[in-house]
């Protein structure tokens, strides 16, 4: 697992001192006190609810197996079958929870004769108190099948993390479009951008916090990552996105990088892979504006028998 410090990039901070001959001395002030960081965990799954498992309750082992072990702040979930999100609900009295319908007839979540909820979609969940839900459209659905169109949205809700205000922390899951086709690519860019465009003011207008994390089916490198990541493709910062990613400063998959993209030593738009034995197409982000000089990590975990791997981060964010 990878731990490393994010450069600040902060206006150098400039003291002024003036003398006055023959002024009074002033009483000493203590220094100011950092502000304490708050370490946000979070756990990220693509569960393959349908596909691979259909519909059953096994497909949350993952999940349920990170909860126990790393204590999230955050869960957030995709290709998720309704009954799995309800099996969710059950394992973790307690938790909120939240789910976002992106396929409102998936056959593989079971059988439509024993179970008319054959809805598969996104979830999100805390065991801390959840507020101001949104479920944005992110456009360019899928509709190859029309018997199974597939709707992309953006489900975020403010997160009470503890002592700070009931919306210091923002959380949001997606899930983008998939295959490889030029219209594809065209429709993940296009998708990037309104997730930048819907977070953009509340980090830097209201000043929250933000993580966003989900199955974005693109890799560091490709065009539709642009708008998620301050670090360009040449690894230095100023990219057009907000973020930074767990995995960005971990060394060991620098190698790894796709084309266009070199690395540094410290930082590198790559990551470990998460779907089959190349690709990350599963991600976890962090607003830059909370992670001045902060600690990422991202650790890739088993799969539990679903395509994807589980992955987890944690973020020490200072406000």
């Amino acid at each position: 697992m990878g731990l490393r410090t994010i450069a600040a990039r902060l206006a150098p901070g400039v003291a002024l001192a003036a003398a006055v001959a023959g002024a009074p001395a002033l009483p000493a002030q203590a220094a100011a006190t950092a502000p304490e960081a708050y370490r946000l965990k979070v756990v990220e799954h693509n569960i393959e609810g349908g596909p691979g498992f259909g519909g059953a309750p096994e497909a949350l082992a993952g999940v349920n197996a990170q909860i126990t072990a790393f204590d999230p702040d955050v869960v957030m979930l995709t290709e998720v079958c309704a009954n799995q999100r309800d099996e969710f609900v059950k394992k973790h009295p307690g938790w909120t929870v939240y789910f976002s319908v992106m396929v409102e007839v998936q056959a593989s979540c079971g059988n439509k004769s024993t179970n008319p909820n054959l809805r598969q979609g996104q979830l999100l969940a805390s065991p801390h108190h959840l507020s101001n839900v949104s479920n944005d459209n992110l456009g360019d659905a899928d509709a190859d099948d029309p018997n199974r169109v597939k709707q992309f949205k953006l489900l975020c809700a403010d997160v009470k993390i503890g002592t700070r205000a009931d919306d210091s922390l923002r959380a949001c899951v997606t899930h983008l479009r998939a295959h490889r086709e030029p219209e594809d690519h065209a429709a993940r860019e296009r998708q990037t951008a309104r997730i930048r465009a819907l977070l953009h003011d509340r980090i830097w207008t209201q000043g929250q916090a933000v993580t966003v994390g989900g199955d974005f089916n693109a890799q560091p490198n490709f065009n539709a990552m642009d708008s998620m990541y301050y670090l360009k493709r040449d690894s230095t910062f100023g990219g057009s996105g907000d973020f930074h990613e767990a995995e960005q400063t971990d060394p060991q998959w620098f190698s790894t990088h796709g084309p266009s993209v070199t690395c540094r030593a410290t930082v590198c738009r790559t990551g470990e892979r998460t779907i089959g034995t190349d690709l990350k197409y599963d991600y976890l982000f962090i607003s830059r504006n909370v992670t001045h000089g902060g600690r990422v990590s991202g650790l890739v975990l088993d799969t539990y028998e679903s395509d994807h791997h589980v992955y987890r981060a944690f973020f020490d964010i200072t406000y």
